[in-house]
Parts: structure tokens; C-alpha cells; sequence
């Protein structure tokens, strides 16, 4: 099966939802600053 592959998505999945908080913070704080 797909047992090799499966924690390169999870990683892969994690680290984009940490990504897409990083840049909600950093849109959050700009449009608070303005």
C-alpha cells in the first residue's frame, strides 16, 4: 500500500496550515497597524 508515502502528506498538509496561519497573522496584524 501507500504506507511510504502517507507521512510526506501529513507533514506536507501541516505545514501549510501553519503557512496559512503565519500569513492570517501577518494580514491581521498589517490591517490593524493601518
Amino acid at each position: 500500500m501507500i504506507h511510504n508515502i502517507n507521512p510526506e502528506i501529513v507533514s506536507f498538509t501541516l505545514f501549510g496550515m501553519d503557512l496559512q496561519v503565519r500569513w492570517y497573522g501577518l494580514f491581521y496584524v498589517l490591517s490593524f497597524i493601518i
